[in-house]
């Protein structure tokens, strides 16, 4: 083996090498910090920021709701529930934290832009459309074809411009095409500063949350999942988590069909056949500042790979306390319950990120279908989450349309108490 010297201390090829992977992962969390404190406290982006991103609950998730093999669990676990956020998605962090900080900056450089490009699976997507709505913004979506009805239906509720590309490369590429033309700025879903720091907010929130639930993060050493497609979730979660709670552990989870960060954590290049079946994580190639972070052991403890069928029985666990959550938006649980499974001694204090709630009867009946086929479901729960998805999924749907008309309803009341509006003035909080 050999060996690298320094003037003091003898390190191996390994070491060496880990002291790089760290080093670049300080670099990148440094700059994920440096924007994500901004939207702190009371400046005058915070402000801006939190009047329309509120604070998501973090639900302790009831022992009645787990599989039968762990009701008499010991451990505390709990949902950060971002699927109640505007639109059914932890995407809005991302969206309004890009786009506010681009407004501030172009009222201090005199360049506003009137005009959001994105490139988007859906939800992504959908946030843009709301954040266009509400700060007078034109909205075009370049969108996978294939991509699920509703989330298609999320963006032309807000009036975004859908233009279908092939896959989300395709999608992405030309987005950033349309983002260099003159007033238009293109808002990259997960490997941006800006967008990933706004989604690092999530895990902000947590620890205080925690401690109203009566649990010290501080003394309770915390493990925290959260779920990755491209990895900008990821990546600002781990950040926050790390400045806030040095003592916790992240992990993440993604798609068994679409573990390309799993293969980058691992050392390992993700060569199986790609699966886009878990739509909302699946992304071939991870941005380059999540393929930077998750190398750290340090900001990320492990990654994992849940099966389809791993994801029904988390879609049937979340339903039963709270939401009807799309299968991207339960990885976390299904990590949660393969954490449990491997028998771990002692009481734990999981926490796990419920990122969104978008999804179609179909896409609950194909995941129902995978629970029974891999042992996850018996027929009679496939039968429950079917029947409770038809209910729930139509009111849901009615939900966000509601939300829409008066998301838009006070947008033209703001513009005829305000005429004429220019670009950037500040919409009054609370406007859904």
């Amino acid at each position: 083996m050999t060996m690298t010297t320094t003037r003091e201390t003898l390190y191996t090829d390994e070491q060496t090498q880990d002291m790089f992977v760290e080093a670049e992962a300080d670099a990148v969390a440094d700059t994920i910090w440096q924007v994500m404190e901004p939207l702190r406290g009371d400046g005058e982006l915070a402000q801006r920021f939190q009047a329309y991103v509120p604070q998501t609950p973090s639900l302790e998730v009831p022992r009645y709701a787990l599989p039968t093999r762990h009701q008499n669990t010991r451990h505390r676990i709990f949902w950060k529930a971002d699927g109640k956020l505007a639109g059914g998605s932890y995407k809005g962090r991302g969206m309004f934290s890009d786009v506010l900080g681009a407004e501030l900056e172009a009222e201090q450089t005199g360049e506003p832009f009137t005009e959001i490009v994105v490139g988007s699976t859906g939800n992504h997507a959908a946030q843009a459309a709301l954040v266009g709505t509400l700060r007078e913004k034109r909205v075009t979506v370049y969108m996978p074809e294939g991509t699920v009805q509703t989330k298609q239906d999320n963006v032309r509720r807000f009036g975004g411009n859908i233009i279908f590309l092939a896959d989300l490369d395709e999608c992405l590429a030309a987005a950033a095409e349309h983002g260099e033309r003159p007033g238009a700025r293109f808002v990259h879903p997960f490997d941006t500063p800006r967008v990933i720091a706004g989604q690092g907010t999530a895990a902000l929130e947590l620890y205080e949350q925690l401690l109203a639930h009566g649990v010290d993060a501080d003394k309770t050493p915390l493990e925290y999942i959260v779920p990755a497609g491209g990895g900008g979730n990821l990546t600002g979660q781990a950040v926050a988590l790390e400045r806030q709670l040095p003592g916790s552990m992240l992990r993440f989870v993604q798609s068994a069909g679409a573990a390309a960060l799993v293969g980058i954590k691992n050392n390992k290049p993700f060569t199986g056949k790609f699966d886009a079946s878990v739509d909302g994580a699946a992304v071939r190639n991870p941005g380059a500042y999540a393929s930077v972070l998750a190398r750290s052991d340090r900001y990320v403890h492990s990654g994992m790979e849940a099966t389809d069928g791993q994801v029904a029985e988390a879609m049937n666990v979340v339903r039963k306390f709270t939401d009807f959550y799309e299968p991207a938006g339960v990885l976390a649980m299904a990590g949660i319950l393969a954490e449990m499974d491997a028998d771990i001694e002692g009481a734990r204090l999981f926490a796990g990120h419920g990122s969104g709630m978008n999804t179609t009867f179909d896409k609950v009946a194909y995941f129902a279908a995978a629970g029974v086929r891999e042992g996850r479901l018996d027929s009679a729960e496939e039968f429950d989450m079917k029947s409770d998805a038809r209910l729930r999924l139509g009111r849901m749907a009615n939900a966000l349309e509601e939300q829409a008309m008066e998301t838009t309803a006070a947008q033209e009341a703001a513009r005829q108490a305000a005429r004429p509006v220019r670009s950037g003035t500040r919409v009054a909080s609370g406007s859904w």
